[in-house]
């Protein structure tokens, strides 16, 4: 048991949780989103779609924006040679770059996701004015 470490042990725990309980179901919800658009059975109307579509645009501009600093941690941070520094800037470059629970895969994934949210809106506006057409064309004129 000497070489366990309680604060690893909770980083590790914690980011296990979320990536099981957040990014996962975020993506399956993209997923089922950009589905249900290609089945027809998600449709906005242009007004609705367009604020939707602004808003994701602005998160997708927010975490590109962001991609150098998630890559920055990449690099051992420089926190000192002391053996604490050194496990430290170790420790935060495991944490944010390699790992099954690490930062970087994390915030590529949520960014894909995203962008697989904006496809399904994009989409679904499409399919509000196609079948704004089809109801438009079934009226005879007269009636």
């Amino acid at each position: 048991m000497a070489d366990a470490n309680p604060i690893i042990d909770d980083i590790n725990r914690i980011a296990g949780q979320a990536m099981s309980s957040g990014a996962g179901m975020s993506s399956d919800g993209a997923r089922q989103l950009l589905a249900m658009a290609n089945g027809g059975r998600l449709v906005f109307d242009p007004e609705t779609g367009q604020a939707l579509l602004n808003t994701l645009n602005a998160v997708i501009d927010e975490l590109t924006g962001l991609k150098d600093v998630t890559y920055r941690f990449h690099s051992l941070d420089k926190l000192g040679l002391t053996a604490g520094g050194l496990a430290v800037g170790k420790l935060n470059g495991e944490v944010a770059a390699t790992g099954p629970k690490s930062f970087v895969p994390a915030h590529q994934q949520f960014l894909h996701t995203i962008a697989t949210a904006a496809d399904a809106v994009k989409i679904a506006m499409d399919n509000y004015v196609r079948t704004e057409q089809r109801i438009g064309q079934s009226f005879k004129p007269g009636h």
